[in-house]
C-alpha cells in the first residue's frame, strides 16, 4: 500500500517513522494515517524506498495492493452518517495556483498514474528482470462488463487500473476477484474475461482469489470447492495464466482440507511462472546434459551446464523424466550442476528432457536424452 503510512494507532510510532521524520506529509484520515498522493515529495519518497529495496535485495518482483486513495471513511454528524473528505485541499490549491487545469478527480487519478508509471520504469531501469504488478479492486467501474455492480474504484479510489493495463505499465495485473462464482452482479468468469479483453500489451493476467474465506467461521465462509472452481474458470479463460491466493495464512491453517485438495486437484505438478517475453531475455541455448550412474551412491544423475557459461548458471533448470508411469517434472535452482533424477533402486527413466530458464521465465530449447535401463 504505497500511501497508507500507519495502520494501527495503538502504539506510538517509531522515531524514524515518516510521521516523525516528515510530519507535514502525513494526515489522519479515519482511524489511519495517510500520505497525500498529490504531494510530489510523497511520490518521490515512495519511489525512493521501493527502488532502494530493488537495489539491495534479490527479489523477483514488486507488488502494489489495491489501496491508492483510501476507501471512504465516514462519521456521524447530527444523526447523519457523512463521508469524511480526504484532506488534500492544500495540495490541490497549490496545483491550481501553479497553472494546473485538471478537476480534482482527474488530478487525483493523474497522481496515482504517475506513481504507477514511474515505479514500473524505475524498477526496470534498476533491474530489468524484476517484475512490477498491482492487485487492484476487481471492478474497474460498475457496468464494465454490463451486468457488474459494485464499488467504482475509478471514481472512489482514483485508481485507473484499466489504463495501467492498456498502457503496459505493469508486468502483471491481479484484479481482486473476491466474490463467489455464483454472485450475479460480480460474476467471476465475466469479470475475468473483461480484464483479459483490456490487456492490449499482452501482460500477465493473474486474478486474485480470496482463499482466506475458507478459514472464516461465520456464514460467509467458503468451502474449498469454491476456490477449486475459481481456478478451473481461470484455466478455461484464454489469456489468464495463473491465480494469486490471498493469503499465506490460510494455507498454514489448512481448513477444509484446503492444502491437500489444492495439491491433489489443482497443483499436483510443479510449474514455471509464465515467461515475461517483453523483458530482456538471457537467450540461453539448449543446455549441455549428460546422464550417468553415480559410482558411489548408485543414483542416476544428470550433469548440467550451459554451452556458454554464465556466472552461477541459469536461474532454473526444468527437468522432465519419463517412465512407464508418465512424465515427472522437477524445477531446480540453476546453481545445481548435478541432479539426481532416479535414486538407486527406483524405476529408471527412459527419456530425460532439460531446459535452462532465465529470471523472467524464458526457457531455452530442450536437450533430450534417451537412457538404457
Amino acid at each position: 500500500n504505497p500511501y497508507r503510512s500507519r495502520y494501527s494507532m495503538k502504539k506510538p510510532a517509531a522515531s524514524n517513522h515518516i510521521s516523525r521524520t516528515h510530519p507535514k506529509l502525513v494526515h489522519r484520515y479515519g482511524p489511519y494515517e495517510w500520505m497525500d498522493p498529490g504531494e510530489p515529495a510523497v511520490r518521490k519518497l515512495t519511489e525512493d524506498v521501493v527502488l532502494d529495496l530493488v537495489r539491495r535485495y534479490d527479489i523477483d518482483g514488486v507488488h502494489m495492493d489495491d489501496y491508492f486513495y483510501p476507501y471512504p471513511e465516514t462519521q456521524r454528524v447530527r444523526r447523519k452518517v457523512k463521508e469524511i473528505p480526504f484532506p488534500d485541499d492544500a495540495t490541490y490549491k497549490r496545483y491550481r495556483r501553479g497553472g494546473g487545469t485538471l478537476s480534482r478527480d482527474d488530478w487525483r487519478r493523474h497522481n496515482v498514474d504517475l506513481l504507477v508509471k514511474e515505479l514500473n520504469d524505475g524498477v526496470h531501469a534498476v533491474k530489468p528482470w524484476v517484475r512490477f504488478g498491482v492487485s487492484p479492486f476487481g471492478i474497474w467501474r460498475p457496468g464494465h462488463p454490463a451486468s457488474v455492480r459494485g464499488l467504482d474504484q475509478y471514481a472512489v479510489l482514483y485508481a485507473d487500473a484499466k489504463k495501467w493495463l492498456n498502457e503496459g505499465w505493469v508486468d502483471y495485473l491481479t484484479p481482486q476477484l473476491y466474490w463467489a462464482v455464483d454472485k450475479p452482479e460480480q460474476r467471476y468468469d465475466q469479470l475475468l474475461r473483461w480484464w483479459v479483453g483490456e490487456n492490449l500489451f499482452g501482460r500477465h493476467i493473474w486474478p486474485g482469489n480470496y482463499t482466506g474465506k475458507v478459514a472464516f467461521t461465520n456464514s460467509s465462509a467458503w468451502r474449498t470447492d469454491e476456490i477449486l472452481e475459481q481456478i478451473r474458470l481461470t484455466r478455461a479463460q484464454p489469456g489468464a495464466t495463473g491465480n494469486v491466493h490471498f493469503s499465506m495464512k490460510v494455507l498454514q491453517q489448512n481448513p477444509d482440507q484446503l492444502v491437500e485438495r489444492l495439491q491433489r486437484e489443482a497443483y499436483a505438478a510443479p510449474a514455471l511462472v509464465p515467461a515475461s517475453r517483453w523483458l530482456p531475455s538471457s537467450g540461453y541455448s539448449a543446455p549441455v546434459v549428460a546422464t550417468r550412474i553415480d559410482t558411489r551412491s548408485g543414483d542416476r544423475v544428470v550433469d548440467l551446464s550451459l554451452a556458454k557459461a554464465v556466472p552461477n548458471g541459469p536461474w532454473l533448470w526444468a527437468i522432465q523424466t519419463r517412465t512407464d508411469a508418465g512424465w515427472r517434472t522437477e524445477i531446480v535452482p540453476g546453481v545445481e550442476h548435478t541432479h539426481v533424477v532416479a535414486p538407486r533402486g527406483s524405476v529408471q527413466p527412459t527419456e530425460i528432457r532439460v531446459r535452462a530458464v532465465d529470471r523472467v521465465g524464458n526457457a531455452s530449447a530442450e536437450t533430450r536424452l534417451s537412457t538404457q535401463r
